[in-house]
């Protein structure tokens, strides 16, 4: 690369240094972001959207429509190793 040299503890662009802006970054632990809901909350919404569900199909009935209910399911690829999201009607 035009006598520049590269190596795993600097990079030489022209005139800086990537070494030093490296250097002055400061690492700390992650911390793992957990859910906002606690786990009475989440069971509650849970059966609250089964519960519209089934209120929506039976107002379907009642008018004589057929009710229509999807299901969403997240696969792996099996080539690409990419999540999917199915939709089953």
């Amino acid at each position: 690369m035009n006598g520049k040299t590269l190596s795993a503890t600097h990079i030489n662009f022209g005139d800086h240094l990537m070494s030093t802006a490296l250097s002055t970054l400061k690492f700390v632990n992650a911390k793992r972001l957990v859910a906002a809901t606690d786990p009475i909350q989440f069971r509650r919404q849970k059966m609250l959207k089964k519960l519209d569900e089934q209120i929506m199909m039976a107002a379907a009935l009642a008018d004589g429509r057929q009710p229509l209910v999807t299901r969403t399911r997240r696969v792996r690829d099996g080539e690409t190793n990419e999540r999917l999201s199915l939709i089953h009607i």
